[in-house]
């Protein structure tokens, strides 16, 4: 029993020790206490690390050993002191901090002058007991319209230093003028008021003018201004708008829109338009749109002349005899003179109804063509009344040429111009030619006979009821031959064959044809020129009013091709000289034809055919 206690007691005293010899060793630690005589606040940095109590300070287990404490703090100079810090001790370290300032008194003439020390505002002068850092440093007083006084100082720790600094007065005169009056006036961005200002201090140097004004771009001026010197300035804002000025011809007040909206009938002055493109367009009844785009130009002028073309045209008939009734389409203008006032297009025009000297005449037709703003003024002579021409041959057949145009083959009924025509009948190789005079409103009938041209008869009758037309094979009976001999009404007929149709007659009328087309195109391609041209001029006043690129291309383009038309009109006088004389020569050159008219020569006549002419002096076949 006693041999297993002291075991256990051993084995308990075993245990104890080895416990105490595996705690760690206590750390060596100690206390700094920090002070500075007469001063507080200052900071503590232990071995190069700032403490974060300041003095008087406290620093807390701090490891044994040798320290290096420095203390600083602003106007002091840095000190420094080495410490032994033991276990569980407190050591106290008393550092006196030296003073590192001086003291300032700063004054300027004129006073409230701003005093800056090396760049910062320090206060206004003066300054009493201005607490400086020891050393170099820059002094400066800054007062408005002065020059700012600058001086150069070096202070020593405890000195007490008074100086007084006179800026120098460094004014000029400024004088702003704006147009229109009341423009805001800003300098350096502060303002000076509504222009114009006059004489107004400034101080010298480099500055900033600007002039802003509503509805106008501003205006903005650097400049430099010495001390003493005098600067004047008149500044004219540019408007952000135009004007426009507009007026219509060659009605006056027609309704204006700019863009789409109205503004009244022109003319019409706009003072405020907006600077940039605008459509502008004149609505007047009876005329067609005028539409133009105008730019605007800021503090510019525009004036736009709206040359207005009629959308009707019109028309003035006189006709020959006077009196006529005028119809165009139909409709009824009453008789002539007349003068309508009609929609551009075409028109069929007929002039008739009337009398010349107890005789009825016919109807005279054209087409005729108006053009918008154009006065189409027109002559119209009235012919006489048609006579109707009934012509047969024998034998049946035979090809019939009235005035050298075929009309078919025999029997034909036409409807001819009162006077006198060219007959012909052609049937092989056999043809006979003649003349007749249709009378008006009356029936002519004609019996030719190829075979044997004596036995042909042309009926001009006074009576319609006389004239007959003959059959084949039959002939006139006595009675009727008496009849007809005796009012003078039935003629014979007798020729030789006409002479065959000349090569050389047809290039002629060819060539004569080609001379009439070039002539016709030369003095088309002249008028469109000197039209062509009058546009031109307009062009070019135009673009002396608006120098735009847009009136300048126009009238560039117009110019060319008023050249060409000159041009291409004078290639066609020559092609038209040339061609008409190569036609005379083929006329005159041609041999005579043989054509012989076999009667007594009564009286003057010509047959130009197409197979050959004549020209005699005869008054029946």
């Amino acid at each position: 029993m006693r041999s297993c206690c002291l075991i256990f007691a051993l084995a308990l005293l075993a245990g104890q020790a080895r416990g105490q010899a595996a705690k760690p060793a206590p750390r060596c630690t100690g206390w700094i206490q920090v002070e500075t005589p007469g001063v507080e606040g200052a900071s503590v940095i232990l071995d190069g690390k700032q403490v974060p109590e300041t003095t008087p300070a406290t620093i807390k287990d701090v490891p044994c050993g040798r320290h290096a404490i420095r203390v600083e703090k602003r106007l002091y100079k840095r000190a420094r002191q080495r410490v032994r810090v033991k276990l569980g001790e407190v050591s106290t370290v008393r550092i006196r901090l030296v003073e590192d300032f001086g003291f300032l008194t700063v004054r300027s003439v004129p006073p409230e002058a701003v005093i800056k020390l090396d760049g910062q505002v320090a206060g206004k002068s003066p300054l009493e007991g201005l607490v400086v850092p020891a050393g170099r440093h820059v002094l400066a007083a800054e007062l408005p319209h002065h020059s700012p006084a600058r001086e150069r100082i070096r202070i020593r720790p405890g000195q007490r230093k008074d100086l007084t600094l006179r800026p120098r007065l460094n004014v000029a005169l400024l004088d702003v003028t704006t147009r229109p009056a009341g423009a805001e006036v800003l300098l350096d961005g502060k303002k000076l008021g509504p222009g114009p200002i006059e004489k107004t201090r400034i101080a010298a140097g480099r500055h900033s003018l600007r002039v802003e004004l509503g509805d106008h771009d501003p205006i903005e001026r650097r400049f430099r201004i010495r001390r003493g010197q005098a600067l004047s300035f008149d500044l004219v804002p540019e408007p952000l708008f135009g004007r426009l000025e507009l007026h219509s011809e060659p009605e006056p007040h027609c309704p204006v829109l700019l863009d789409g909206d109205p503004l009244g009938p022109a003319p019409l002055v706009l003072e405020r338009v907006p600077v940039g493109e605008h459509e502008l367009r004149v609505e007047c009844p009876r005329f067609a749109v005028f539409q133009r785009r105008v730019r605007i130009q800021a503090g510019k002028s525009v004036r736009v002349a709206a040359k207005l073309t009629p959308r009707t045209a019109r028309l003035s008939v006189w006709t020959e005899p006077p009196d006529c009734f005028v119809w165009v389409d139909g409709w009824d203008l009453g008789p002539a003179p007349v003068s309508v006032e009609m929609e551009p297009g075409r028109y069929e025009l007929r002039a008739g109804a009337c009398e010349r000297q107890g005789e009825e005449l016919g109807f005279a037709a054209t087409r005729i063509r108006l053009e918008p703003g154009k006065h189409l003024e027109m002559d119209v002579e009235v012919p006489r009344k048609p006579g109707r021409l009934l012509i047969k041959t024998e034998p049946p057949g035979a090809r019939v040429l009235v005035d050298g145009r075929k009309r078919g083959k025999a029997p034909v009924d036409l409807e001819l111009p009162a006077g006198a025509h060219a007959i012909e009948a052609r049937q092989g190789k056999k043809s006979l030619l003649g003349r007749i005079e249709l009378r008006s409103g009356q029936v002519s009938k004609v019996g030719l006979d190829l075979d044997r041209p004596g036995r042909s008869v042309f009926i001009e009758p006074t009576e319609p009821e006389i004239a007959s037309l003959l059959e084949p094979g039959e002939k006139l009976r006595g009675s009727d031959q008496d009849r007809l001999d005796g009012n003078g009404a039935v003629t014979d007929v007798s020729a030789r064959a006409a002479a065959p149709m000349s090569t050389r007659r047809v290039f002629a009328w060819i060539s004569a044809s080609a001379a009439g087309a070039s002539a016709a195109a030369a003095v088309g391609c002249l008028v469109a020129g000197a039209v062509t041209e009058s546009d031109a001029n307009e062009a070019y006043s135009e673009y002396l009013q608006n120098q735009t690129t847009e009136n300048r291309l126009r009238y560039e383009d117009l110019d060319r091709k008023s050249s060409d038309l000159y041009l291409a009109g004078w290639i066609m006088v020559g092609a038209a000289a040339g061609v008409g004389a190569l036609s005379v020569y083929l006329f005159l050159s041609e041999p005579e034809p043989e054509v012989d008219l076999s009667g007594p020569a009564e009286g003057p006549r010509a047959a130009p055919l197409p197979g050959g002419g004549w020209i005699g002096y005869q008054g029946r076949f």
